[in-house]
């Protein structure tokens, strides 16, 4: 003899839609308490203030404002020779 499937409370089908979006808002509401130094305040924080960390705050920076016509060789690290960038 063949049982029938037990059937589902009333209540379950709504909650199990609510789930999905509930839990993405709770991961996203914890993620923006947790970082939102960095997020809210990108300019005035660095993620890495020692070794080559810092090194590529600064290698960004010096590329950005070297003149257009040196391209891709970057002058502030490697002195005298410079280096390119990637």
């Amino acid at each position: 003899m063949v049982s029938a499937p037990p059937t589902q409370s009333a209540f379950f089908p709504r909650f199990s839609r609510l789930v999905g979006p509930a839990s993405v808002a709770t991961q996203l509401l914890l993620v923006l308490y947790t970082f939102r130094q960095v997020i809210f305040k990108p300019g005035q924080n660095l993620l890495a203030d020692h070794y080559d960390g810092i090194k590529s705050y600064f290698s960004i920076e010096s590329f950005l404002h070297q003149p257009f016509s040196d391209g891709m060789l970057v002058q502030g690290h490697n002195y005298p020779f410079g280096e390119y960038t990637p």
